[in-house]
């Protein structure tokens, strides 16, 4: 998997003390850990275009789930519900994602004006356990000229005009209500990056909790030389959002997910069983994940059982060769509402008092996958003729097997699969076909465990793989 890089740890480079390095590398070591919780999630806040038309065609017949089914969208939004009314701040505000009211204004070497705030919510500290500070859910604050998001994408980009103020609150600042460390720089790689702390920064910064509002009169940055310096002055603060007892209210779902793309399946056998798989690439290569299944299917509902033990029912209709499915998952059923928060990194939430229940509104949509090609289209088409890796491999009973066809042939392309023997058990491609990628579902169900061979052939090019059956 592909890890999650934050610049924002480099700034410990920038200071000459050990006391204060260390204390910054706290600081941002924390800040980082609800930042890379965000760049991994924000594909999760983008709603997926809603599919659900053309009902008249659709079917709820169990017999039409057979089969495999390729995920092509996902959108999962988080509920929540409190027992008294409130006002807290907008999440979208707070996380980076929107701009929030008012803003900082930059004077001096660059000037700019910085909208966007990020807030570390930390349910603790990094000493010791049950350690805080006095300032309540915040450890630490960037201030931004430009959206997280934004900040992301330029990640590493020396050129990209971004400024960035973190504010937070040192182990001195045990009983303050005001940060008392800043860290101030013009570029995202955060070179020159210029540091204040103590009196100099909670004599100018003051940090309203309640309403998260962020003031600052007469902070100051320069360097050493005194040919760069920069005056921050101004006020900005999220929107407030009012949230009625007892009523659902949306709340940002930041999902900790990988950075990777990865091809998800779920295989529908006929007796009730089934996989659950994932196929993907990393630094070393092709890799799949899969898991066994159970499901039951009415005319309208249908339930999952994990290997793990979890469960979940969804409402699902098939619609031609598309599979919808939508429906509420209560991720805090069996769990303290305190421990959910915590083992989902909803750390945020906790800005809610009294809240009594979250859970996820789920929206999918499947197509059925046998044989899939890439839409000449949508990128790079292949220049070889290859037979790839099946995955899963073993497998039981069901496996993917993807190949390529680099330039279209006169000749049809077969693709077979023989058994240790030499006997022919299947032929699942017999056609002529254009440049591009495929991907073919083999069910052997109805073989014996044992080792098996694929057979690619176009013509005179051949490429054969072996496949492993366990049952």
């Amino acid at each position: 998997m592909k890890k999650t890089v934050i610049v924002f740890l480099t700034l410990s480079l920038c200071f000459a003390t050990d006391d204060v390095s260390k204390e910054v590398q706290r600081i941002l070591k924390a800040t980082q850990q609800e930042v890379s919780l965000m760049k991994a999630s924000l594909q999760n806040m983008q709603p997926s275009p809603n599919s659900h038309q053309n009902q008249a065609r659709s079917s709820r017949d169990p017999e039409d789930l057979y089969g495999t089914w390729y995920n092509e969208s996902f959108d999962a939004s988080l509920y929540v519900i409190s027992g008294t009314d409130q006002t807290f701040p907008d999440l979208m505000d707070l996380l980076g994602l929107e701009e929030s009211n008012g803003g900082i204004e930059v004077t001096g070497s660059a000037e700019d004006s910085l909208k966007y705030m990020f807030a570390s919510f930390l349910l603790e500290s990094e000493g010791e356990e049950g350690d805080s500070t006095g300032n309540g859910a915040l450890e630490a604050m960037l201030i931004m000229n430009v959206s997280l998001m934004d900040l992301f994408e330029g990640e590493g980009d020396s050129t990209m005009d971004a400024m960035v103020l973190l504010l937070a609150f040192s182990d001195s600042a045990e009983n303050e209500v005001n940060p008392d460390l800043a860290v101030f720089s013009t570029s995202t790689d955060l070179e020159g990056g210029f540091f204040a702390m103590g009196e100099d920064v909670s004599g100018a910064v003051t940090w309203d909790s309640t309403d998260w509002s962020v003031t600052i009169d007469g902070l100051t940055f320069s360097n050493e030389e005194g040919d760069s310096s920069f005056a921050l002055s101004g006020t900005i603060a999220p929107d407030m959002v009012e949230l009625t007892a007892g009523v659902p209210t949306e709340v940002p779902f930041l999902e900790d997910m990988d950075d990777d793309e990865e091809d998800w399946y779920w295989v529908f056998n006929e007796d009730g069983t089934g996989w659950e798989i994932y196929i993907g690439e990393d630094e070393w290569g092709s890799y799949s994940d899969s898991s066994e299944i159970t499901w039951i299917a009415t005319d309208d509902s249908l339930l999952f059982v994990f290997d793990d033990g979890d469960s979940i029912s969804l409402a699902y209709s098939i619609v031609d060769d598309s599979l919808f499915l939508e429906g509420l998952y209560y991720s805090c059923e069996d769990v303290p509402i305190e421990e959910c928060i915590d083992d989902w990194d909803l750390g945020y939430l906790q800005l809610l008092d009294d809240i009594e229940d979250i859970y996820l509104m789920l929206d999918m949509v499947w197509s059925s996958a046998s044989l899939s090609i890439t839409d000449p289209e949508a990128g790079t088409l292949p220049v070889e003729f290859a037979l790839h890796p099946a995955y899963p491999n073993p497998f039981n009973p069901v496996t993917y097997i993807r190949f390529d066809i680099g330039e279209a042939s006169m000749h049809p392309t077969t693709l077979r699969i023989f058994d240790i023997t030499g006997r022919l058990v299947g032929t699942l491609m017999n056609e002529q076909l254009q440049t591009g990628s495929y991907q073919i579902q083999w069910n052997a169900a109805s073989l014996a465990s044992g080792i098996y061979f694929t057979e690619l052939r176009s013509g005179d090019l051949r490429q054969t793989g072996k496949l492993v059956l366990l049952k």
